[in-house]
Parts: structure tokens; C-alpha cells; sequence
């Protein structure tokens, strides 16, 4: 496979068992999955160990598992769980969730508590060699670049 892998981002099909998800993907062509980890698709993050599974099949498939994207936004034991299973299958990134802007909270109280949790998660990442990205995203405190820098500046690189 090459450097520029096309992944597939399984959230639109759902619950498919891996096996039909390594089907799906490879009928498509694809080199591999951005696999959604969230209630309702073939990982949930009650059932981490799910991720061997579906790399499993990927790799029956000649496919890879090349991003892990989840809801995480606290280093709480699901994110321990997860981060550590991305870890042991060698999954090069990890997409964090988002933090949602809200008027009644405030910005600045919202992004003092996303830069903590951020700060947690970071820590998991590096505890278990797991790359994280943080998504852009609207009616978020980072829907941009210059949002986003403001929101891990303070980070240790």
C-alpha cells in the first residue's frame, strides 16, 4: 500500500459486523478504514476489544486500519481502553471528539476545561505511543486552525 492510502470512514454503514465491514470496504476499493468508534457502529467504546476484530478482518481483506476516529474528550478508563487497543494493533492515529461551544458556559470557562481534558488525553496518548488529532469542527471552540492552536498552545510537544 502506499504513503496516501484511500481510508473509508465506516460511520455511514453502521453496525456491520467487522467481517462485513472488511467486505463492504474492500468491494469499494478502498486500502483500508477510518474506523468510528461510537454507539451504533460495528466498535463501540463499551466493547474496545472490538478493534482487534475489525482489523482483523481488514487485514484478511489486504485492508489496514488507519485511523481510529472516537468521541473521546476526557482520559477517563474508556479512553485508557481505547487509546491502549489502538496502541497494541499499531493504529498510526487516534481523532479525539470535540468540545462544543456554549453561550450560557462561555468560551473562555470552555476552553479552561477542554485545555485540562485535552491535557489528560494527551498524556494517555503518550503513555501508550498513540498519535491524537484534533478535529476542526463547527459549533466547537476549534472550528479552525487559529482555534485550535489557541486550545493546545499550552500542551507540551
Amino acid at each position: 500500500m502506499d504513503d496516501n492510502p484511500l481510508l473509508v470512514m465506516t460511520g455511514p454503514l453502521g453496525a456491520l459486523s467487522p467481517g462485513r465491514l472488511a467486505e463492504v470496504l474492500a468491494t469499494l476499493g478502498a486500502d483500508g478504514a477510518e474506523l468510528v468508534v461510537r454507539a451504533g457502529q460495528t466498535v463501540t467504546p463499551d466493547e474496545p476489544g472490538r478493534l482487534r476484530d475489525a482489523a482483523r478482518e481488514l487485514a484478511r481483506h489486504g485492508l489496514r486500519l488507519g485511523v481510529v476516529t472516537t468521541d473521546l474528550v476526557a482520559a477517563d478508563d474508556t479512553a485508557d481502553r481505547i487509546l491502549g487497543r489502538c496502541a497494541e494493533l499499531g493504529v498510526p492515529l487516534v481523532r479525539l471528539g470535540w468540545w462544543r461551544y456554549d453561550a450560557a458556559t462561555g468560551y473562555q470557562h470552555t476552553l479552561n476545561r477542554a485545555r485540562r481534558a485535552l491535557a489528560g488525553l494527551a498524556g494517555l496518548g503518550r503513555r501508550h505511543g498513540v498519535r491524537l488529532a484534533l478535529q476542526l469542527h463547527h459549533g466547537t471552540i476549534h472550528p479552525s486552525a487559529a482555534h485550535a492552536l489557541r486550545l493546545t498552545e499550552e500542551l507540551a510537544v
